[in-house]
């Protein structure tokens, strides 16, 4: 099942934080966080991942960040700073 919430982000940092750690909560069930400049969505240390922006629908930027736990093996390829 998966779960699309438009209007998730842009207001206030306290109820961005919230919807986040609802990811987080919720990691079984896929989760999307949308809003006009933003896709928010969390990603299982259980699976490899490949990340592919619409810079036309997504902006040019991509940005990473631990939830819930350290991340303790994270590599990038293709980013302006790549990890």
């Amino acid at each position: 099942m998966s779960i699309l919430v438009a209007g998730a982000l842009g207001g206030r940092f306290d109820h961005e934080i919230g919807n986040i750690n609802v990811l987080h909560r919720f990691s079984d069930t896929q989760i999307i966080l949308l809003s006009d400049d933003s896709i928010v969505c969390l990603l299982p240390k259980t699976h490899q991942h490949e990340i592919y922006i619409q810079s036309s629908v997504e902006g040019p930027h991509c940005g990473l960040f631990p939830v819930g736990r350290p991340s303790l093996c994270t590599t990038t390829t293709g980013l302006q700073w790549d990890l």
